[in-house]
């Protein structure tokens, strides 16, 4: 009987463990490494980077009506949402990324 209490205590030891070590994250996933090569798309393609940060914002804002507002009516998105985006942010791309 006391060899199972201790082989379950032991057992417990090892699955919580390994199970707090899963969840800990050593670095910030998204990590910019330090050098010159950062922000060089950026730097030479300036009208590319401006279309990304429109796409960019144009998923996320979809994602997020989507998200938040399920029961919204279908002209926020296919028309309010669509016409600033296809006639405002992809004509006009912002010179930096847009607050999501």
């Amino acid at each position: 009987m006391k060899t199972k209490i201790m082989m379950g205590a032991a057992l417990l030891v090892v699955a919580t463990a390994t199970t707090a070590q899963a969840q800990w994250s050593r670095t910030y996933e998204q990590f910019y490494l330090p050098g010159s090569f950062n922000w060089q798309f950026r730097h030479n393609y300036p009208a590319g980077d401006r279309l990304f940060n429109a796409f960019d914002y144009g998923h996320a804002i979809l994602y997020e009506r989507l998200w938040t507002r399920p029961g919204a009516p279908v002209s926020l998105l296919e028309e309010k949402e669509y016409n600033f985006i296809t006639r405002e942010l992809l004509v006009h791309p912002p010179n930096l990324p847009l607050e999501e």
